[in-house]
């Protein structure tokens, strides 16, 4: 593979209470006469990666993104009804929130919290409502998932795709079921938390997407194995709508 030089950056993943333990100065890294600078940040595949790994400049990203579409929407709500509004949010402003939301968006909640200020100020658009009017109504009204359900749904159609055999061999062997046999056609089968102390480590896929599992493994037993992924999501989508607060133990 031939690397493109002039865009090619590197940079050292470390937690934050570990930056005073990095030297204050590193030697270059060279690839032939070319050298390759450090980076705080960097852009891969959509997503911005920080040295510390805690998602902020990615969020700050989504938050500037959705401040501007969040202007468009304001600026065009006397000319659209409210379903072509709704259509203005999913095809434009709903992007910036589920792309990759897997990852970046298991975060801490205070994190996140900024995005769903934005996105209430949408729905009070959508619906035409005052500014300070209470919204969170209207997320259900419209079928709108919040910044953390969409997170939580995320992570369960991960789990559903490890149910039904479609992620690779090399993700699912990670995941250790209650049951010793692996019955595809039984969904309420729940898993193994690892032992993971710091609340960082509870934060990646290896720990979150089982303990979410087995949170709402009881919510979806009325689930029937094999179905559809479209049908599987609208499920939980109606679940998450119908139970607002569950979210609230995972963030």
């Amino acid at each position: 593979m031939s690397l493109n030089l002039t865009k090619t950056v590197y940079t050292l993943f470390h937690s934050s209470n570990q930056s005073s333990k990095l030297p204050l100065k590193l030697p270059e890294l060279m690839l032939g006469r070319h050298t390759i600078k450090r980076v705080n940040s960097t852009k891969f595949l959509g997503v911005i990666l920080d040295e510390n790994v805690n998602w902020s400049t990615h969020i700050n990203f989504v938050s500037n993104k959705i401040s501007k579409l969040l202007g468009i929407m304001y600026r065009a709500k006397p000319f659209l009804d409210q379903n072509s509004l709704k259509l203005v949010y999913n095809a434009f402003l709903n992007p910036y929130l589920t792309y990759a939301n897997i990852a970046w968006g298991s975060t801490c909640k205070g994190k996140l919290h900024p995005l769903l200020v934005k996105q209430k100020h949408a729905v009070r658009i959508i619906a035409n409502l005052h500014r300070l009017s209470h919204s969170e109504p209207w997320f259900k009204n419209l079928q709108i998932l919040s910044i953390y359900q969409i997170n939580i749904l995320q992570h369960l159609n991960f789990m559903f795709k490890l149910r039904t055999n479609k992620i690779p061999a090399v993700l699912s062997c990670q995941f250790s079921s209650r049951q010793h046999k692996y019955d595809t056609r039984n969904i309420n089968n729940t898993y193994i938390l690892p032992r993971y102390k710091t609340k960082t480590a509870q934060f990646s896929v290896t720990y979150r997407d089982p303990r979410i599992w087995n949170e709402y493994v009881n919510l979806l037993s009325r689930t029937k194995l094999p179905m559809a992924i479209t049908k599987f999501k609208n499920l939980v989508k109606r679940t998450l709508l119908e139970n607002p607060d569950n979210f609230n133990l995972f963030f």
